[in-house]
């Protein structure tokens, strides 16, 4: 804008201020061994005290559980197991024979419902 920029500038950043703030010599103060002596104990910084931090979790191995396993994997050793297609106990519904059964009948569904169309 063409103005002289030390119009902006506040007054504490003049160089006028800067040499009344140093314009009396500063004397250093005399040395500890000088200072006179107190019968008050000097203060001593705080205790340092451990920091409560999230608890560890409580992990129980299991009587039936293996060293050889992950942690917190457990064995199947005296499960019994029960099928979700048929409900019968001894095997599940991968090794389940009604729905072998069941898979067949639905391929063959299938295979009968499909339209073959041949065109000469």
């Amino acid at each position: 804008m063409g103005g002289d920029p030390d119009d902006y500038l506040d007054q504490y950043y003049h160089k006028q201020t800067y040499m009344k703030a140093y314009a009396y010599a500063l004397h250093p103060i005399n040395g500890a061994h000088e200072w006179a002596k107190s019968g008050i104990e000097p203060v001593l910084p705080p205790i340092e005290k451990k920091m409560s931090a999230r608890p560890k979790k409580n992990r129980r191995k299991a009587k039936d559980e293996s060293k050889k396993k992950k942690p917190g994997q457990l064995s199947r050793v005296g499960l019994i197991m029960k099928c979700r297609v048929c409900g019968v106990e001894g095997h599940n519904k991968r090794r389940c024979p009604q729905q072998s059964i069941n898979q067949a009948q639905n391929a063959h569904a299938e295979a009968s419902n499909t339209l073959v169309v041949i065109i000469f």
